[in-house]
């Protein structure tokens, strides 16, 4: 009971910034009850994140997410989401396995942590990815175009 309430307390504290609603399920399973925390979240970026929050604090929620078209995916930084190319700069530039080195490793999480700073993780490695096929449009196009017109795109883009 007292992990329940501590857990309950962890959840207000950690969604303290955001609009979100918080479910608790029971599920039966082998003649015991396990109860279920999940967490769902509206941010102002069109998407819907659910946190089903397993042992947390103690270890990192699963996270899905809901985007504008209603699609639910796995939040995940797994090689096949991205594309290839642009999987293997980002690594040949950070020198680390970005599977490996996130908040939502099991193995480099701490209660220390905040649900809502893997969402900013996930963007901001979302914002690399879309500066890295950026970068390699420009470079494609950029022979093409006079150098005014790819300054403008430059100031755009960065």
């Amino acid at each position: 009971m007292k992990e329940n309430y501590l857990q309950n307390k962890r959840i207000k504290y950690d969604f303290k910034n955001v609009h979100y609603t918080h479910i608790v399920e029971n599920i039966e399973c082998q003649d015991s009850l396990i109860e279920r925390h999940i967490v769902k979240v509206n941010l102002p970026n069109n998407r819907n994140y659910e946190f089903f929050l397993n042992n947390y604090p103690f270890s990192p929620p699963i996270v899905y997410i809901t985007n504008k078209f209603n699609s639910r995916e796995l939040l995940s930084y797994c090689p096949s989401k991205f594309p290839r190319h642009i999987w293997y700069k980002i690594f040949e530039d950070r020198k680390e396995c970005i599977c490996c080195n996130n908040k939502m490793c099991k193995a480099n999480w701490s209660p220390a942590m905040n649900a809502m700073d893997i969402i900013s993780e996930y963007d901001n490695f979302c914002n690399l990815v879309r500066d890295h096929i950026n970068k390699r449009l420009l470079m494609e196009i950029s022979p093409k175009l006079p150098d005014d017109i790819v300054g403008v795109i430059k100031e755009y883009l960065f």
